[in-house]
Parts: C-alpha cells; sequence; structure tokens
C-alpha cells in the first residue's frame, strides 16, 4: 500500500480458525483450542486477536452453537515478535499451554542448524527446517514450508509442523494464499484497532 510519501510499505493480515468439534473436549484444548487468530503487521508492529470459543453445552451434551470463551489481544514491536516468534505464532493459531511450553522452555535453540534442505521446482520452493534445532526442544519436528512465488510476489505459504508429545502426536497446517490482483489497505478494511491492545511489548 501507499506509505502517503509516493513509495510503498509492507501491510498484511492472516487469519486463522478451528471449529473441529473432536478438539473441544478438556483433554484437546490443552493442545489446541477451538476459535479464531487475526494477526496484522502494520507500521513495522503485529497485532494479534485471539477469540477462543467452545460449545454451548445442555446437560453436558456439546451443541452446534459456539460461544466465545475469552478474547485476548497482544502488539508487540518487529523485533520483539522475531525474538519470540514460535510462542507467538502458537498464541495465534491457538495451540495449548503444553504445546506452547515446548516452545518456550529454554531449551537450547541452534539457529545456525536450522536448514535441513531446500528444493524448488517451477513457482515453489521447499525449505525443511529442523525443529529441534529452531525451538532447543526435542518434541518440535522437522517443519516444512512450501513457499509459492510468482512474477517475484509471494503468492502462498504452506506450512506443516509435527509436534509429538508424551502422550499425543499432531500436525499443525498453517496455509496463507496471496492474491496480488486484491493488494490494497487490507488492515483498514479489518478495523484495526490499536486502543484495544494496551502498551506495545518490545525488547
Amino acid at each position: 500500500v501507499s506509505d502517503g510519501n509516493g513509495g510503498k510499505k509492507i501491510e498484511a493480515v492472516a487469519h486463522v480458525s478451528c471449529d473441529d468439534t473432536t478438539v473441544d473436549t478438556a483433554l484437546a484444548r490443552s493442545y489446541l483450542k477451538c476459535g479464531k487468530g487475526t494477526l496484522v503487521y502494520k507500521n513495522e508492529k503485529f497485532y494479534i486477536t485471539r477469540v477462543n470459543e467452545e460449545r454451548k453445552r445442555i446437560l453436558g451434551i456439546p451443541t452446534s452453537t459456539w460461544n466465545t470463551s475469552s478474547t485476548t489481544y497482544r502488539a508487540m514491536t518487529r523485533d520483539y515478535f522475531g525474538a519470540n516468534i514460535m510462542s507467538q505464532l502458537g498464541f495465534f493459531m491457538g495451540l495449548g499451554e503444553d504445546i506452547l511450553s515446548t516452545f518456550t522452555s529454554g531449551g537450547d535453540a541452534q539457529p545456525e542448524k536450522c536448514l535441513k534442505s531446500y528444493n524448488a521446482s517451477g513457482n515453489t520452493h521447499t525449505i525443511v527446517l529442523d525443529g529441534k534445532a529452531l525451538a532447543g526442544s526435542d518434541e518440535l519436528g522437522n517443519m516444512t514450508l512450501a513457499i509459492g512465488i510468482t512474477n517475484e510476489q509471494l503468492t502462498s505459504l504452506n506450512v506443516t509442523i509435527p509436534i509429538s508429545l508424551s502422550i499425543v502426536n499432531m500436525t499443525a497446517t498453517v496455509n496463507l494464499t496471496h492474491d496480488p490482483a486484491k493488494a490494497g489497505n487490507f488492515t483498514d478494511a479489518n478495523n484495526l484497532n490499536p486502543s484495544l491492545f494496551g502498551s506495545v511489548l518490545h525488547l
């Protein structure tokens, strides 16, 4: 979008949602929460809104109605987001505390050993990252990033993250699509209100 001075700046909005009924149990919610996440990048800051939802129950039986259980707002500088990227993306996706603790346990991360492989085929670039080296944790498997680029513009990003805990194995996937023909001021369209986010987290 225009920066008001004849130049351009990047604005981006990402959405994620989960309304899988099999996830809406007490045990499952410790690993993955139902609900919606919105991540906005604007003016070199990241804004994350996380809305967690639970099914309304009658006599203990889940109905088709979803109720909002909590809404949390986070604002942070680009540097803070970069330094805490795993935990912030986990929060955005609704990963439970058991999994988030895997990303924030202070393990011995070795970023210089993260890249395992790279391959380009047509418009798709595939990168495999060593999850253990990235997060400093045995629970995180190799992450696969499939990046679509057309005419030097990012058109898609697909991320696969295997997670292995003591009693459960799961795979988190993120699929983002960008249509260059529809580029515009997305953040205004999404009614970003910085006053909801309180103080900005920074290093």
